[in-house]
Protein backbone atom coordinates (compact mmCIF):
# COMPACT_ATOMS: atom_id res chain seq x y z
CA UNK A 1 0.00 0.00 0.00
CA UNK A 2 2.74 2.62 0.90
CA UNK A 3 4.42 1.27 -2.03
CA UNK A 4 1.83 2.16 -4.31
CA UNK A 5 1.08 5.62 -2.76
CA UNK A 6 4.91 6.58 -3.14
CA UNK A 7 4.40 5.88 -7.16
CA UNK A 8 1.41 7.83 -6.83
CA UNK A 9 3.30 10.54 -6.04
CA UNK A 10 6.37 10.19 -7.65
CA UNK A 11 3.76 10.57 -10.96
CA UNK A 12 1.91 13.21 -9.63
CA UNK A 13 5.14 15.25 -9.09
CA UNK A 14 6.22 14.16 -12.89
CA UNK A 15 3.56 15.68 -13.96
CA UNK A 16 3.40 18.84 -12.62
CA UNK A 17 6.94 19.54 -13.48
CA UNK A 18 6.19 18.27 -17.15
CA UNK A 19 3.67 21.00 -17.05
CA UNK A 20 6.36 23.51 -15.86
CA UNK A 21 8.65 23.06 -18.20
CA UNK A 22 6.02 23.46 -21.01
CA UNK A 23 4.84 26.63 -19.69
CA UNK A 24 8.54 27.57 -19.38
CA UNK A 25 8.99 26.65 -22.78
CA UNK A 26 5.59 28.36 -24.58
CA UNK A 27 6.36 31.43 -22.56
CA UNK A 28 3.41 31.23 -20.44
CA UNK A 29 5.15 32.07 -17.30
CA UNK A 30 8.31 33.41 -16.28
CA UNK A 31 9.32 35.11 -19.62
CA UNK A 32 9.41 38.74 -20.59
CA UNK A 33 8.62 38.00 -24.09
CA UNK A 34 5.81 39.32 -25.66
CA UNK A 35 2.85 37.58 -26.30
CA UNK A 36 1.31 39.73 -29.00
CA UNK A 37 1.53 42.04 -31.17
CA UNK A 38 0.52 45.34 -28.91
CA UNK A 39 2.88 43.96 -26.04
CA UNK A 40 5.37 43.70 -28.84
CA UNK A 41 4.99 47.22 -30.02
CA UNK A 42 4.90 48.75 -26.16
CA UNK A 43 8.52 46.94 -26.10
CA UNK A 44 10.03 47.64 -28.92
CA UNK A 45 9.37 51.63 -29.23
CA UNK A 46 10.00 51.63 -25.09
CA UNK A 47 13.26 50.48 -25.73
CA UNK A 48 13.88 52.92 -28.83
CA UNK A 49 13.09 55.86 -26.54
CA UNK A 50 14.94 54.72 -23.57
CA UNK A 51 17.70 54.85 -25.99
CA UNK A 52 17.26 58.61 -26.92
CA UNK A 53 15.91 57.83 -30.61
CA UNK A 54 14.95 61.15 -32.31
CA UNK A 55 13.05 59.59 -34.56
CA UNK A 56 9.50 61.64 -34.55
CA UNK A 57 7.73 57.94 -35.76
CA UNK A 58 8.84 56.53 -33.20
CA UNK A 59 7.80 58.79 -30.42
CA UNK A 60 4.41 58.86 -31.93
CA UNK A 61 3.98 55.49 -32.48
CA UNK A 62 5.16 54.70 -28.69
CA UNK A 63 2.08 57.15 -27.39
CA UNK A 64 0.25 55.40 -29.90
CA UNK A 65 0.86 51.96 -28.32
CA UNK A 66 0.04 53.36 -24.80
CA UNK A 67 -2.90 54.89 -25.67
CA UNK A 68 -4.08 51.85 -27.23
CA UNK A 69 -3.41 49.69 -24.10
CA UNK A 70 -5.23 52.28 -21.98
CA UNK A 71 -2.09 53.89 -20.56
CA UNK A 72 -3.13 57.80 -20.60
CA UNK A 73 -0.62 59.02 -17.84
CA UNK A 74 2.25 56.84 -19.34
CA UNK A 75 1.36 57.99 -23.17
CA UNK A 76 1.63 62.15 -21.64
CA UNK A 77 4.68 61.23 -19.42
CA UNK A 78 6.45 60.22 -23.13
CA UNK A 79 5.41 63.04 -24.55
CA UNK A 80 6.72 65.28 -22.53
CA UNK A 81 10.02 63.74 -22.03
CA UNK A 82 9.47 63.26 -26.33
CA UNK A 83 9.36 66.91 -26.29
CA UNK A 84 13.18 67.62 -24.89
CA UNK A 85 14.22 65.11 -27.60
CA UNK A 86 13.01 65.55 -30.93
CA UNK A 87 12.14 68.54 -33.08
CA UNK A 88 8.31 68.55 -33.03
CA UNK A 89 7.88 70.98 -35.95
CA UNK A 90 8.10 69.24 -39.24
CA UNK A 91 5.75 67.05 -38.58
CA UNK A 92 3.73 67.83 -35.64
CA UNK A 93 4.25 64.27 -34.63
CA UNK A 94 3.53 65.02 -30.76
CA UNK A 95 1.10 67.49 -31.00
CA UNK A 96 -1.01 64.87 -32.85
CA UNK A 97 -0.06 62.51 -29.99
CA UNK A 98 -1.03 65.24 -27.43
CA UNK A 99 -4.93 65.45 -29.47
CA UNK A 100 -5.14 61.53 -29.36
CA UNK A 101 -4.06 61.64 -25.62
CA UNK A 102 -6.67 63.86 -24.91
CA UNK A 103 -9.83 62.54 -27.29
CA UNK A 104 -8.86 58.96 -25.69
CA UNK A 105 -8.55 60.72 -21.99
CA UNK A 106 -13.01 62.06 -23.40
CA UNK A 107 -10.95 65.63 -22.85
CA UNK A 108 -12.80 66.59 -26.08
CA UNK A 109 -12.35 70.63 -25.54
CA UNK A 110 -8.92 70.00 -24.67
CA UNK A 111 -8.36 67.68 -27.73
CA UNK A 112 -10.03 70.36 -30.45
CA UNK A 113 -7.34 72.98 -29.00
CA UNK A 114 -4.81 71.00 -29.46
CA UNK A 115 -5.85 69.65 -33.04
CA UNK A 116 -6.42 73.23 -33.99
CA UNK A 117 -2.87 74.74 -32.79
CA UNK A 118 -1.03 71.60 -34.41
CA UNK A 119 -2.72 72.07 -37.83
CA UNK A 120 -2.15 75.60 -38.00
CA UNK A 121 1.77 74.92 -36.65
CA UNK A 122 1.94 72.40 -39.58
CA UNK A 123 0.49 74.52 -42.08
CA UNK A 124 2.63 77.58 -41.18
CA UNK A 125 5.63 75.37 -40.83
CA UNK A 126 5.01 74.18 -44.70
CA UNK A 127 4.46 77.24 -46.08
CA UNK A 128 7.72 78.61 -44.85
CA UNK A 129 9.66 75.20 -46.71
CA UNK A 130 7.56 76.18 -49.75
CA UNK A 131 9.91 78.89 -50.04
CA UNK A 132 13.21 77.60 -49.57
CA UNK A 133 14.70 76.51 -52.70
CA UNK A 134 15.68 72.74 -53.08
CA UNK A 135 13.03 71.64 -50.42
CA UNK A 136 11.05 68.57 -50.38
CA UNK A 137 8.08 71.55 -50.35
CA UNK A 138 10.03 73.70 -52.50
CA UNK A 139 9.20 70.76 -54.88
CA UNK A 140 5.81 69.92 -54.63
CA UNK A 141 5.76 67.57 -51.44
CA UNK A 142 2.04 68.39 -49.71
CA UNK A 143 1.63 69.18 -46.29
CA UNK A 144 2.59 66.16 -43.25
CA UNK A 145 -0.03 64.03 -43.35
CA UNK A 146 -0.62 64.33 -39.43
CA UNK A 147 -2.97 67.50 -40.35
CA UNK A 148 -5.69 65.45 -41.27
CA UNK A 149 -5.30 62.96 -38.84
CA UNK A 150 -5.46 65.65 -35.85
CA UNK A 151 -8.45 66.73 -38.80
CA UNK A 152 -10.00 63.45 -38.24
CA UNK A 153 -9.61 63.78 -34.41
CA UNK A 154 -11.01 67.24 -34.03
CA UNK A 155 -14.18 66.09 -35.76
CA UNK A 156 -14.45 63.24 -33.90
CA UNK A 157 -14.03 65.55 -30.92
CA UNK A 158 -16.67 68.64 -32.43
CA UNK A 159 -19.46 65.61 -32.07
CA UNK A 160 -18.59 64.40 -28.71
CA UNK A 161 -19.12 68.15 -27.64
CA UNK A 162 -22.55 67.89 -29.92
CA UNK A 163 -21.30 70.32 -32.04
CA UNK A 164 -22.72 68.62 -35.17
CA UNK A 165 -22.00 71.95 -37.54
CA UNK A 166 -18.28 72.14 -36.64
CA UNK A 167 -18.02 68.27 -37.09
CA UNK A 168 -19.56 68.06 -40.31
CA UNK A 169 -17.59 70.82 -41.85
CA UNK A 170 -14.22 69.26 -40.78
CA UNK A 171 -15.56 65.81 -42.27
CA UNK A 172 -16.05 67.58 -45.70
CA UNK A 173 -12.96 69.03 -45.64
CA UNK A 174 -11.26 66.08 -44.74
CA UNK A 175 -13.28 63.38 -47.63
CA UNK A 176 -12.44 66.40 -50.07
CA UNK A 177 -8.38 65.14 -49.46
CA UNK A 178 -9.25 61.70 -48.26
CA UNK A 179 -12.31 60.29 -50.41
CA UNK A 180 -11.77 56.79 -49.60
CA UNK A 181 -12.31 57.20 -46.41
CA UNK A 182 -15.33 54.41 -45.96
CA UNK A 183 -15.74 55.14 -42.29
CA UNK A 184 -16.02 58.80 -42.31
CA UNK A 185 -18.81 58.83 -45.28
CA UNK A 186 -20.40 56.67 -43.06
CA UNK A 187 -19.84 59.24 -39.47
CA UNK A 188 -20.71 62.01 -41.91
CA UNK A 189 -24.13 59.96 -43.06
CA UNK A 190 -24.54 59.38 -39.23
CA UNK A 191 -24.48 63.12 -38.36
CA UNK A 192 -26.52 64.47 -41.50
CA UNK A 193 -29.22 61.90 -40.62
CA UNK A 194 -29.00 62.90 -36.76
CA UNK A 195 -30.06 66.79 -38.52
CA UNK A 196 -32.64 65.30 -40.68
CA UNK A 197 -30.76 64.97 -43.56
CA UNK A 198 -32.09 61.90 -44.73
CA UNK A 199 -31.29 62.05 -48.65
CA UNK A 200 -27.71 63.54 -47.74
CA UNK A 201 -27.05 60.48 -45.37
CA UNK A 202 -28.51 58.16 -48.00
CA UNK A 203 -25.83 59.34 -50.72
CA UNK A 204 -22.54 59.03 -47.72
CA UNK A 205 -23.53 55.37 -46.91
CA UNK A 206 -24.08 54.47 -50.19
CA UNK A 207 -20.38 56.17 -51.35
CA UNK A 208 -18.99 54.43 -48.39
CA UNK A 209 -19.99 51.57 -50.40
CA UNK A 210 -18.36 52.42 -53.46
CA UNK A 211 -15.26 52.30 -52.26
CA UNK A 212 -15.96 49.45 -49.65
CA UNK A 213 -18.52 46.96 -50.67
CA UNK A 214 -20.30 45.17 -47.49
CA UNK A 215 -18.84 47.63 -45.88
CA UNK A 216 -21.55 46.47 -42.62
CA UNK A 217 -21.83 49.95 -40.77
CA UNK A 218 -22.88 51.38 -44.31
CA UNK A 219 -25.32 48.58 -44.94
CA UNK A 220 -26.52 48.93 -41.21
CA UNK A 221 -26.97 53.02 -42.22
CA UNK A 222 -29.17 51.99 -44.74
CA UNK A 223 -31.25 49.61 -43.41
CA UNK A 224 -32.00 52.49 -40.71
CA UNK A 225 -32.81 55.03 -43.09
CA UNK A 226 -35.48 51.62 -44.61
CA UNK A 227 -33.96 52.27 -48.27
CA UNK A 228 -32.55 49.36 -50.58
CA UNK A 229 -28.97 48.01 -50.47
Amino acid sequence: MVRTLSWVLVIIVLLFLTTIVAALMLGVIGSDKPRTSRERDLQTYEFQTSQGSTDAFVWKAYVGALVDSGQLQKAQQVIDRGLQVIDNKPGADLTFAQAQVYYSGKKYQDAVDAATGGMAALQAWHDTQKNIDGTPQQKGEPVSDNYWGMLYIRALSYRELGDNDKALADFDTYLDEKAGASDVYVMRGDIRLEMGDREGAEEDYRRALTHLPDYQPALDGLEELGVDQ
